[in-house]
C-alpha cells in the first residue's frame, strides 16, 4: 500500500477523494471531514503545516488521515487536523471499517520513516477502547517510543428508538416527568422552539447564537469561545459547508419575538451530533436548554438517526438526557526527545492527581478537580496540600 502525504490542503485530487473516502466509510464522524478541516486550518490553525496522508492500492484509494504538523514550546507534535482549540470527537482514520488495519499499518509505517521530520504524536480525540488505539500502542511498543494516555474524556450518547415517547420511557421518571411538565408550559406560555437547516437564516442564527453564547458565560466571569473573529470565521464557514451539505440543523427558543435560546446540532450519516448551545441565563422559560436539548433529539428520531451523540463532557444535564457513554483521550507517543521529555512530565503530573485522589478521597478529589480546570496552572501537589491545610 502506498502513501502519500499532501502538504496543500487545498488540492484539487485531494479535495476529491476525501470527500469520497468520507462518504464511503461507515464510522467516519462529522470532524473527520474536508469540510470540518479545511475551515480550521484556514481561520483557527494557525502556523499548523497540513500532513493529510493518503493510503491508496490497487483498489483505488484506501484511507485519509487528515492530519497536521504544529510546534508548541519548541516540541513538533503530529496531531488531528481540525482538533485545537474547536475540540473535534471522534477522531479517526477515514477508511473502510473493514480495512481499518491494514490501513492504519500503512499510515504508521509511512510515519515510522518520516520520524525525522517531528517530535511525536500528539492525538486528541481517540477512542480509548478502539482499534486504532490498539494499533497506536502496539506501533508505539514495538519501536519502543514513550506514550501516555492524556485528558480522558466522558462521551455521553444514547442509542435513538423508534419515536420520541420510547426515547422518553427509557429516562427515570423524575426526569420524563420534566421535559413533559417544561414542554407543555413552553407551548402555554407562548415560547415555541424553531427548526432551521437552510441557508436562507444561518447567519442570523449564527449571529444570535454567539450573543446567547457569550451572554451565557459573561454572567459566570467567563468569555465565549466564539468571542473572537477567527472562532467566529471557523463556525460560519464550517456551518455553510454543513448546511450546503443537509448537515445543519439549529433549535432556536423564542419568548414574545425574541430569542433566549439556540442550540446548534450536526446530522451527519446516522448520527446527531450536539454541538454548542447559546441562552440567556434570565430567560423565563422553565428548563430552557433542557428543551432545546430535547427538541433536538426528538427531530434527530424523526430523521432516523440511530444515534444522539452530546460529545465531551460529563456535564450533569448531559447526564440526565443520556443514557450510555464512550471515553477518548488524547493519545501522546513520544518519537524524539522534545517530545519524550513533555511526556515524561506528563506522567508524573498524572502519578500526583493519583496520589492526592487517594490521600482526599473521592469528594474532595471531584471538588479539587474542579478548581484545577478552572486555573490549569495550579498543580495537584500544590492544590491537594492546600486542601488539606483546609480540612
Amino acid at each position: 500500500m502506498k502513501v502519500t502525504a499532501y502538504r496543500n490542503i487545498n488540492d484539487f485530487r485531494l479535495q476529491s477523494i476525501w470527500k469520497e473516502a468520507a462518504a464511503s466509510s461507515s464510522n467516519v464522524s462529522v470532524f473527520c471531514t474536508r469540510e470540518w478541516c479545511v475551515p480550521w486550518a484556514e481561520t483557527v490553525g494557525g502556523s499548523a503545516e497540513p500532513f493529510v496522508l493518503v493510503a491508496e492500492s490497487d483498489r483505488g484509494v484506501e484511507g485519509i488521515w487528515p492530519l497536521c504538523i504544529t510546534r508548541e514550546d519548541g516540541v513538533r507534535w503530529v496531531k488531528f487536523m481540525g482538533s485545537d482549540r474547536v475540540k473535534g470527537d471522534h477522531m479517526d482514520f477515514v477508511c473502510d471499517a473493514n480495512r481499518r488495519d491494514a490501513v492504519g499499518r500503512a499510515f504508521l509505517e509511512f510515519i515510522q520513516q518520516q520520524r525525522d521530520t517531528f517530535d511525536g504524536l500528539l492525538l486528541d480525540g481517540i477512542a480509548c477502547e478502539s482499534r486504532t488505539r490498539e494499533l497506536l500502542g502496539g506501533w508505539a511498543r514495538q519501536n519502543r517510543y514513550r506514550e501516555v494516555d492524556r485528558e480522558i474524556q466522558t462521551l455521553p450518547f444514547v442509542q435513538l428508538p423508534g419515536t420520541f415517547d420510547e426515547y422518553l420511557s427509557m429516562l427515570s421518571h423524575k426526569r420524563r416527568s420534566a421535559v413533559r411538565r417544561s414542554r407543555r408550559k413552553l407551548a402555554e406560555s407562548g415560547a415555541s422552539i424553531h427548526l432551521s437547516w437552510g441557508k436562507h437564516d444561518l447567519y442570523q442564527v449564527l449571529g444570535e447564537f454567539c450573543r446567547l453564547h457569550a451572554k451565557r458565560w459573561n454572567a459566570v466571569g467567563v468569555k465565549s469561545n466564539f468571542a473572537n473573529q477567527p472562532m467566529r470565521s471557523f463556525l460560519t464557514t464550517f456551518c455553510t459547508h454543513a448546511a450546503n451539505e443537509d448537515w445543519f440543523r439549529s433549535y432556536s427558543l423564542v419568548v414574545g419575538g425574541q430569542t433566549e435560546g439556540v442550540l446548534i446540532a450536526f446530522h451527519y450519516k446516522h448520527h446527531a451530533s450536539f454541538y454548542q448551545i447559546g441562552r440567556d441565563p434570565e430567560s423565563s422559560v422553565l428548563n430552557a436548554g433542557m428543551m432545546l436539548m430535547a427538541a433536538s433529539i426528538e427531530q434527530a428520531i424523526a430523521e432516523s438517526m440511530q444515534r444522539y451523540d452530546f460529545l465531551r463532557g460529563d456535564e450533569s444535564y448531559k447526564s440526565r438526557l443520556a443514557k450510555s457513554q464512550s471515553t477518548q483521550s488524547t493519545v501522546m507517543i513520544g518519537i524524539r526527545r522534545p517530545a519524550t521529555t513533555v511526556i515524561a512530565k506528563e506522567q508524573m503530573s498524572q502519578r500526583m492527581k493519583q496520589i492526592a485522589h487517594r490521600v482526599l478521597g473521592d469528594e474532595r478529589w471531584e471538588k479539587l478537580k474542579v478548581r484545577m480546570r478552572r486555573d490549569p496552572s495550579t498543580s495537584a501537589t500544590h492544590a491537594a496540600s492546600t486542601e488539606g491545610a483546609d480540612a
